[in-house]
């Protein structure tokens, strides 16, 4: 007989086919065959069941490929199949780094791609699947993100990386300063908005936030075209180009001549602040600056003021039949202001700044003004009669 590279022993001659017994005498040879066929045939059956385990796959229980656990030991437990034998040694690949970890048929494995290499007598081998450990308390993914976001018309690409990342969770939501960020469910979002960003990840057991924060910082500039409408005496709508990297704004504004600023905020990238309580026919300044990010908190540096006046209260019979006019205007040395009205005015001059440059006493009818040492721009002149508001108007030297 022959298998696996055994020669079974033959006899050294035929039988007798009657008159013989089993003794050494009369067949001396048979003893020998028949310890040989013995032999023979042992091995032959040893050797089967040991190749009928190699053909065997080693497989895992549970079989994967992905493993979810969760709890306060960090760990899932799987058994490779089937026993007998020699050892089995389990290795971790990590982004192609194959490490060994542990041996043992039943082993409790941490987060990590896993397989099994069982060894079994006469030193054949056979490995299992990989599998995947999904436990996300056991895990610290970091975030990539772009190190100089240029725009946030282009964003900034943040992805997952480490153990198990990006891809191999079940959940994802990314936060913007702790809030969602809806729609962003994937390992990798493109942020369009300053602020500082996490991902919380995981699967049917658990879930964990990233272990680091991105904190994203587009170019952030005051926004333009600032203007007032819709001007009532006691409200106006402050208008102006968005910044497309903002994420909200602050308006600040004042009557002329004062230092004390009032501010309020829009929360929203929108370009547009209604303003209330203001006082009729006075002079207002206004600026405002781009909120570029919350976390932390950054602004813009402030547009240039810009001003506004508001309209006249229903006014009383003596305050219809008063009216002033301002000539010539643009002017280079002296303008006449006329008035229609009765009594002594205080004129006062004000700078875009706010701050008073020129104060005189004028009578009724017409007055001269000069311009003195006072530089070219834009001023704004208040007239009033016992500290009452009687009109206002812009002027512009040249």
């Amino acid at each position: 007989m022959r298998g696996f590279g055994l020669q079974c022993p033959c006899p050294t001659r035929p039988i007798a086919k009657s008159g013989f017994n089993l003794s050494s005498h009369d067949f001396p040879g048979l003893s020998s065959y028949l310890s040989g066929m013995k032999t023979c045939l042992l091995t032959f059956f040893f050797l089967f069941s040991l190749g009928y385990a190699f053909g065997q796959p080693l497989t895992l229980n549970p079989p994967g490929p992905y493993i979810d656990a969760c709890g306060y030991w960090p760990t899932a437990t799987v058994t490779a199949n089937p026993s007998g034998a020699l050892s089995y040694d389990w290795y971790r690949n990590d982004c192609g780094q194959i490490w060994f970890a542990i041996s043992g048929q039943t082993v409790d494995l941490s987060t990590g791609h896993w397989y099994c290499v069982a060894t079994w007598p006469g030193g054949y081998t056979s490995t299992s699947a990989t599998i995947a450990v999904r436990i996300p308390s056991s895990v610290s993914c970091a975030i990539l993100h772009c190190d100089l976001p240029s725009s946030c018309s282009t964003g900034c690409a943040l992805e997952l990386s480490g153990p198990l990342c990006p891809n191999e969770w079940s959940t994802y939501q990314w936060t913007l300063n702790n809030v969602p960020v809806a729609g962003a469910t994937n390992w990798f979002y493109n942020a369009i908005a300053s602020g500082s960003y996490h991902c919380i990840f995981g699967n049917s057991a658990c879930s964990v936030t990233s272990l680091d924060s991105a904190v994203v910082q587009f170019p952030c500039d005051p926004p333009t075209n600032g203007f007032a409408a819709n001007i009532t005496s006691t409200s106006a709508k402050l208008k102006w180009t968005i910044d497309d990297c903002g994420i909200g704004y602050r308006v600040q504004y004042r009557p002329l001549g004062t230092f004390s600023w009032t501010t309020k905020n829009q929360s929203i990238n929108t370009g547009k602040k209604k303003i209330t309580g203001l006082t009729a026919n006075t002079t207002y300044q206004w600026r405002v600056k781009t909120k570029c990010s919350s976390d932390p908190v950054q602004y813009s540096s402030y547009t240039p003021i810009q001003t506004f006046i508001t309209l006249l209260r229903q006014a009383n019979a003596e305050e219809k039949q008063f009216k002033v006019s301002f000539s010539p205007n643009p002017f280079t040395q002296s303008a006449v202001i006329t008035i229609n009205g009765k009594g002594e005015f205080d004129f006062i001059l004000y700078d875009v700044f706010g701050r008073e440059v020129k104060r005189s006493t004028i009578g009724s009818l017409k007055s001269e003004i000069q311009r003195g040492t006072l530089p070219a721009g834009i001023y704004v002149y208040h007239l009033k009669q016992n500290e009452k508001m009687m009109g206002q108007g812009k002027v512009v030297i040249e």
